[in-house]
């Protein structure tokens, strides 16, 4: 058999061999575009695992389907539809769809982002950090479901969200590795969260997972004002690892014979990592010493649903396709990939799961909307004025074909969007020109929501300022407000920086240009105990989050 050439190698190979026919003029132009054209549209026919084949046939156009879920559940439920569009494919192999599976932006933004119909003008930043508008949601529990519902609800938002109900359940366990085993009691089975939290247990970020959300309220025992910073903590691990179930599960793999903590996943993934399947970037560990599950008392049961998402412009198939892949996914796909049937039952052979969990209720719209609001503030109070470098150097695209301004308003929206306006205070400044200023867009309040709006609108202009200098009158901005930063974003380009002395504030340096923090012009500056530098050269997200997280700790 040929071996298998992608659309584009194709699209290559064909344009080879229309520029080397002898023909001229008109005829060989229209000829290329024709050619072109038809194979931009078209896609290619589909072996066994959902990927391209090559039987030299263009299929007709697919229709798009985009679905959202946890971060945790990306890979598993990705793969279901690439086999789902297989499974529908006529005999030639063409399929009339396309399932791409994305994870869920952080659970605040994501529920915003239906009520602001998920788009924002003059929103730099705002798509990148919510991704492409969902046809279809995968969640996690009805509690999700019914605050999204809700909150679409209040603003008279133009989309619907229509629940085709639950496909599947799972249940929430601790996997626990070996060398753990000694702080759980022998001979039980499900452990309170006392025992849980004393044996070290790690749980994901609740604030990107609706399954650690939920775990949350057995932890605390759904008092929602008990979330509070010094437990979370110790619940959660600094560092992308710990962002979600997969990441936590696939660090256990990794570290299954040293490892002294146990972890809080979804039941269906310990299935796949008990079973050697590939789950979340990596694969299993079947064979050999292996983690053991346990019940958490309390924990809530997991309802896997599909809302179809109905946008002013869907289209009726579009919806049809949804509710068919729902169908599928609950008849053909579910029962054989770790998860339960609706009512609890599953089976699990070779693991020690029980065969039913239906005495197991799954959680309150009102608990959990509750977690969510208090794990947001489940932080050191924090108060930052934000200075944006708008010289217009930030406005050179760097080699990934971003601007050091649009990285900036990235990582900016990203830190606003983890802090809460009940409990942190922001106010944002702009430096260029010789000055340090207000945003042309004033702040209504000094809340991380306000700060974000006027994020978007940063006009650029000649001319530099002192770093040091920045940061002075910053600092000046700042309120009466505990653990305060200054936070600077900038290229680093042409800003001289002398040594800064600000005894009460923190002063953070965050360059998303091309220079690093070894820039000789920042040395004078670093010299101080309480100034810190950090180079944005990874997903704009993930630095702000590694950044909060190492200031939290700090």
């Amino acid at each position: 058999m040929r071996a298998l050439k992608k659309p584009r190698e194709a699209a290559r190979e064909l344009l080879a061999w229309v520029g080397g026919v002898a023909v001229s003029g008109a005829a060989c132009l229209a000829g290329l575009l024709a050619s072109v054209l038809v194979l931009s549209a078209a896609s290619v026919p589909l072996v066994a695992d959902g990927s391209l084949r090559g039987t030299g046939r263009i299929c007709p156009p697919v229709l798009q389907i985009r679905v959202v879920t946890a971060p945790e559940g990306v890979e598993l439920f990705d793969r279901a539809g690439r086999e789902f569009a297989r499974d529908v494919a006529d005999e030639s192999g063409c399929s009339p769809i396309r399932i791409s599976t994305d994870a869920m932006p952080p659970l605040k933004d994501f529920y915003a982002g239906f009520a602001r119909e998920w788009a924002v003008p003059h929103a730099p930043g705002y798509l990148e950090l919510m991704g492409p508008r969902p046809d279809a949601w995968i969640a996690a529990t009805s509690a999700s479901v019914r605050l999204a519902e809700e909150r679409v609800a209040n603003v008279a938002s133009k989309v619907v969200l229509d629940d085709l109900g639950a496909f599947a359940t799972s249940g929430l366990v601790i996997a626990v590795p070996p060398q753990a085993m000694t702080a759980l009691p022998d001979g039980e089975t499900r452990v309170s969260a006392e025992v849980a939290k004393a044996a070290q247990l790690l749980r994901p970020r609740a604030d990107l997972s609706e399954s650690a959300l939920a775990g949350s309220l057995a932890l605390y025992q759904e008092d929602a004002t008990a979330a509070d910073v010094t437990t979370e903590r110790r619940l959660t691990l600094p560092e992308p690892a710990g962002r979600d179930a997969a990441s936590l599960l696939c660090r256990l793999g990794a570290r299954l014979e040293i490892e002294t903590r146990p972890v809080l996943v979804p039941e269906y993934l310990f299935a796949a990592f008990s079973r050697g399947g590939r789950f979340g970037g990596c694969a299993g560990q079947p064979g050999g010493q292996a983690a053991v599950p346990y019940g958490l008392e309390g924990a809530p049961r997991l309802e896997y649903s599909v809302i179809s998402v109905k946008w002013p412009d869907h289209s009726a198939d579009r919806s049809a396709w949804v509710a068919r892949y729902k169908d599928w996914l609950e008849q053909e796909w579910a029962p054989d990939n770790g998860f339960r049937d609706t009512e609890g039952k599953g089976a699990f052979p070779g693991l020690s799961l029980a065969d039913t969990n239906a005495d197991v209720a799954p959680a309150g719209r009102a608990t959990y909307a509750a977690m969510l609001d208090r794990l947001l503030m489940a932080h050191p109070q924090t108060g930052a004025v934000v200075a944006v470098d708008t010289s217009l150097t930030m406005d050179n695209a760097l080699l990934d074909g971003v601007s050091p301004l649009r990285r900036a308003q990235q990582f900016g929206t990203a830190l606003l969007g983890r802090l809460h306006g009940d409990t942190d205070a922001v106010r944002l400044r702009l430096f260029s020109q010789g000055a340090v200023r207000a945003p042309p867009t004033p702040q209504t309040a000094d809340t991380p929501e306000a700060a974000a709006l006027s994020l978007r609108n940063l006009p650029l202009s000649r001319g530099d300022v002192p770093l040091d200098r920045v940061a002075r009158e910053a600092a000046e901005a700042a309120g009466i407000w505990r653990n305060k930063v200054v936070v600077i974003l900038t290229d680093g380009t042409r800003l001289p920086a002398g040594k800064i002395d600000l005894p009460d504030m923190r002063v953070e340096i965050v360059l998303v240009g091309a220079d690093d923090c070894a820039l000789p012009a920042l040395a004078p500056l670093l010299e101080g105990g309480r100034t810190g530098c950090v180079w944005v050269n990874e997903d704009p997200v993930m630095a702000a989050d590694r950044f909060l997280d190492e200031l939290w700790r700090a």
